[in-house]
């Protein structure tokens, strides 16, 4: 009888610490999975990153050859001439210059923000249509 105590105590203790082994194993499986996933994370934010910064470089270095080329035809009249007209608004003596004024920003964003009320509220209206006309 006393053996049996001792097995079955024994047979217990086993798998006590088996099933500690296991939980054991399972957390540091997760703990593993978990930094898994950040590192995965903070993977794709520097890939993301390097593409952006890819991107600019190439901006940069276009913008620096367009700059070449400018600087190339420094001497050149012709390209004074279309510089002067359109960064300076130059003009040569005894030509008129022409200007067209746009509509300003104030009264366009007015309109449009009365378009879109009308349009959201004739939208409510025919989307509702049905339940107005079984409610009326």
């Amino acid at each position: 009888m006393v053996a049996d105590f001792k097995k079955k105590k024994n047979n217990l203790l086993k798998q006590c610490i088996l099933i500690m082994g296991g939980f054991l194993m399972l957390l540091v499986l997760i703990v593993l999975i978990i930094a898994n996933m950040r590192i995965y994370q903070k993977r794709e934010k520097l890939v993301s990153q390097i593409e952006n910064l890819k991107n600019k470089i190439q901006y940069l270095q276009n913008k620096n050859n367009d700059l070449k080329d400018s600087i190339s035809q420094i001497n050149n009249d012709e390209y004074i001439e279309k510089i002067a007209r359109k960064e300076l608004s130059l003009q040569k003596p005894g030509e008129k210059v022409f200007s067209f004024i746009k509509e300003s920003s104030q009264q366009e964003e007015s309109n449009q923000s009365q378009k879109d009320f009308l349009q959201n509220w004739l939208g409510w209206i025919s989307n509702n249509w049905n339940w107005i006309k079984s409610n009326f």
